[in-house]
């Protein structure tokens, strides 16, 4: 069902309640930074890739300060990270500059873009930027424009490129073409080699023969392969002194023989009434109907959301919105530089550069739904007006993404503490709670049971454990499943009537859990067996003795029981497949020498007896005393028995290698 129909049967059964009644929250994902390596000044709309990382590019920064495009990737803590794909200026002196405009994926998953500035003649280019299996970016300057005499391909691209289902790429130049009035452009890739071929789709003739002028906004498709999009002036005939040059909306259809069909589906009439130089993209309808934005027109001259429908005798043109700063109006927002977006409830959304109020000042910007109400009529909310100051973002000058929640991600120009713009992400209140994933993010020795539960009743829960955001399409959560390997589960909450929660996400990562020792370090009077288990389940333990290096796969395996006869260091790992190794247990084992035996045992003797001593250990070495002092390793050393030519006490230890000095035996002789 389409999202137009939605809203017509959720109004029949009183389940959509139209517009926001507060303002959103705002999250700050992202500060750029001036270290001369971020990017600054963001102007780009934002896209998603399958896994939820966003996509942008910035006009300025980077270490050669000519703008960088830039990965920012959601971290399970609900941070992002960043990671900047490529830096303006790299390629040499005729690399592209100031890459101001939105990014687009081709079927493959390789970004395109285009810069304002910089190419063989300074007019801009277009680029091709191709993920590696090592996560690194090949970039291409796929083409520099105006390179032809006198510009004839256009020059100064503006506007986010669209691709078809070929891979060719399309886009529009502000100036340039035959007439100087703006081109629209398409290059092909090549079938072998890395030159793409240039073809002028379509030369604007300006003014003069009341044609569109100074194309800006970029290009859509429907779904014959027809391409729409906005001129900011033209329209009307120069001729017509006194009459609004405010801009057209056309149709550019592919014809037999690979030209293009230029029609006007309307031409824009300025204030008070009519919308004036038309921004961005416009965007369909499930009924062919299109809506933009203009930066000009209404009665205040600030602005307006417009529709413009199909029709029995042409195209005709709706006012939904006309921005205002009437009476003292400081809420409303000025000047939108954007086209608006849809939510999946038929809610238009979008920024506006200017205007705006926090607590009575006039703010830098404000992010707008236009919402229909059951009448027919369009409603304003301001969701969220940026402060003119560092303490926020301001100046949005992008267009916003939306996601299936009715979540938006944007950029601002300006702020955010270092003055060099932001990313950020407003949140719908309309939008279902986020799943509950249980357990959560974090580094487990066992297989887990994973359980996705939400606060709201009658939702259904969709989830994937390949790192790729959930869809409605994606597998359907019933009952907890096991995970033993690491994964990421991302998780969603859907219901009728209600925009789609945010995004969950979990990341479960294993390391194979610590040995342990069943016999605890230390000093044993004698040999021990020692036992190495692991809480892993199906886990393998490698060991090795008095080794110097760690042990590892390579290592004797754990198989049974060790015997510990003598001083040993014992070390262990435990290995699992799809488990980070785990960490090393260690334990020292000190096994003493036998206790040394004086024969005969002691007594009383009528003449000097032979005092013998022996030690069970095989290569003990024996020192004795018979001073009354406590022996040691530097006492006599016995070799061989003695005689006591007088009363004493002989006391003797025992030391054999690699164990540790025995017990201290000991006899007292008394001879009279």
């Amino acid at each position: 069902m389409s999202p137009f129909k939605l809203i017509s049967s959720l109004i029949s059964a009183g389940l959509l309640v139209f517009g926001l009644h507060a303002a959103a929250q705002e999250n700050i994902l992202w500060t750029f930074d001036v270290n001369g390596v971020d990017g600054q000044h963001p102007a780009s709309n934002l896209i998603f890739d399958a896994k939820g990382n966003l996509y942008g590019a910035t006009d300025t920064g980077g270490k050669n300060g000519l703008g960088v495009v830039f990965e920012l990737l959601p971290q399970a803590n609900g941070t992002y990270a960043e990671k900047i794909l490529y830096t303006f200026g790299d390629g040499g002196m005729n690399d592209g500059t100031n890459p101001h405009d939105g990014l687009v994926f081709d079927r493959h998953g390789n970004l395109f873009g285009t810069t304002l500035e910089g190419g063989v003649g300074g007019y801009g280019t277009v680029f091709e930027l191709s993920p590696q299996s090592d996560g690194s970016w090949t970039y291409q300057q796929i083409y520099s424009l105006g390179t032809a005499e006198s510009g004839l391909d256009g020059t100064f691209p503006k506007g986010t490129p669209a691709i078809d289902a070929q891979g060719n790429v399309y886009g529009t130049s502000e100036e340039g073409g035959g007439n100087d009035a703006g081109a629209v452009w398409e290059l092909t890739p090549p079938a072998s080699g890395t030159t793409w071929t240039f073809t002028a789709v379509y030369e604007f003739q300006g003014p003069s023969n009341g044609d569109g002028q100074a194309p800006s906004g970029g290009l859509i498709f429907d779904a014959e392969g027809n391409l729409y999009g906005q001129t900011s002036g033209g329209g009307v005939k120069s001729a017509n002194s006194g009459i609004c040059q405010c801009g057209t909306l056309y149709e550019l259809s592919p014809q037999s023989g690979g030209s293009w069909k230029e029609s006007i589906l309307y031409t824009f009439q300025g204030s008070p009434n009519d919308a004036s130089s038309p921004v961005g993209a416009p965007v369909f309808d499930s009924a062919g109907n299109l809506y933009g934005a203009s930066v000009n027109g209404g009665p205040d001259f600030i602005g307006t959301v417009y529709e413009v429908s199909p029709g029995a005798s042409g195209w005709t043109d709706t006012i939904l919105h006309s921005f205002s700063n009437a009476n003292n109006n400081l809420d409303d927002g000025e000047y939108p530089t954007a086209g608006p977006v849809f939510d999946s409830l038929g809610n238009l959304y979008l920024t506006t550069t200017n205007g705006g109020a926090i607590d009575g000042n006039t703010a830098g910007g404000v992010v707008a739904q236009i919402h229909p109400e059951s009448g027919g009529t369009w409603k304003e909310t301001i969701l969220h007006s940026f402060p003119a100051s560092n303490s926020d973002g301001y100046y949005p000058e992008g267009a916003l993404l939306v996601d299936t929640g009715g979540n938006l991600y944007g950029t601002d120009f300006n702020g955010g503490g270092n003055g060099a713009g932001i990313v950020y992400e407003i949140l719908s209140p309309d939008a279902l709670a986020a799943p509950v994933i249980a357990p959560g993010s974090g580094t487990y020795s066992s297989p887990q049971k994973v359980k996705i539960t939400d606060t709201a009743v009658d939702v259904t829960l969709y989830y994937t454990t390949n790192g790729e955001a959930p869809t409605t399409s994606s597998e359907i959560y019933t009952e907890p499943f096991v995970v033993s390997k690491p994964e990421t589960i991302r998780a969603i909450a859907s219901a009728p009537g209600y925009l789609q929660s945010k995004v969950s996400a979990a990341t479960l990562a294993f390391k194979a859990a610590k040995p342990v020792f069943t016999l605890k370090p230390g000093t044993y009077p004698k040999a021990q067996t020692v036992k190495i288990t692991d809480t892993t389940p199906g886990a393998t333990i490698y060991y090795n003795i008095n080794s110097k290096t760690p042990p590892n796969k390579s290592s004797k395996k754990y198989t049974g029981a060790i015997a510990v006869a003598e001083n040993d260091t014992l070390q262990a790992i435990a290995v699992m497949e799809n488990y980070a190794g785990s960490a090393v247990a260690e334990a020292v084992y000190l096994i003493e020498t036998a206790q040394p035996t004086i024969s005969p045992a002691g007594g009383t003797f009528s003449k000097a007896p032979t005092v013998t001593l022996k030690d069970a250990t095989p290569g003990a070495v024996l020192y004795y005393t018979i001073s009354g002092t406590a022996p040691t390793a530097k006492s006599t050393k016995y070799t061989k028995a003695f005689k006591l030519a007088k009363s004493a006490t002989v006391r003797a230890v025992a030391i054999a290698p690699d164990h540790t000095l025995s017990a201290v035996a000991s006899a007292k002789f008394t001879v009279k």
